[in-house]
């Protein structure tokens, strides 16, 4: 199989994917890999290598049983790439592995929370996990708050 080499050097094989219908195809005259992006639990997206390895083009959501020969190519993120609290839901798992292994252990980083701009503060503690190093500020004194869909990521009011 022809093996494409890119810019970078890296090497890439023609190995087609699996149709809709089921069948091979493409096999020797392009390549389809998967990235490390899920839209769905049952779609992703992927590059596409055209035929002679000159054109990388990103794919649109495809269904993961499509049969893609290679998984997970992602770009490595790191903390500075973060500026909001709600960063880390866009995350892939292998970025959110990416920007913990930047972090300096027992460091504070300042993020903001893009709902009321408040800033605060997350570490890498000695369990080797991201926290939040302090509470967020919810502007209330009693033990009751009211959570709903305008101040949350939830559907419903809970209270």
């Amino acid at each position: 199989m022809r093996k494409p080499e890119s810019e970078g050097g890296a090497a890439f094989a023609y190995a087609g994917r699996i149709s809709a219908s089921g069948n091979v195809e493409v096999v020797g005259e392009s390549g389809s890999y998967w990235s490390s992006v899920r839209t769905s639990d049952t779609e992703m997206r992927y590059m596409f290598i055209s035929a002679g390895g000159n054109q990388v083009y990103p794919g649109d959501p495809m269904e993961r049983r499509r049969g893609i020969s290679i998984r997970c190519i992602h770009a490595e993120k790191s903390i500075s790439d973060l500026t909001y609290l709600q960063d880390f839901r866009n995350l892939a798992y292998a970025d959110i592995i990416s920007v913990r292994s930047s972090m300096t252990d027992n460091t504070n980083y300042n993020l903001t929370d893009n709902r009321d701009s408040k800033s605060y503060n997350i570490a890498k503690l000695l369990d080797g996990n991201i926290w939040l190093t302090e509470n967020l500020d919810l502007g209330r004194t009693s033990l009751s708050v009211n959570l709903t869909s305008d101040n949350t990521n939830i559907n419903s009011t809970i209270t």
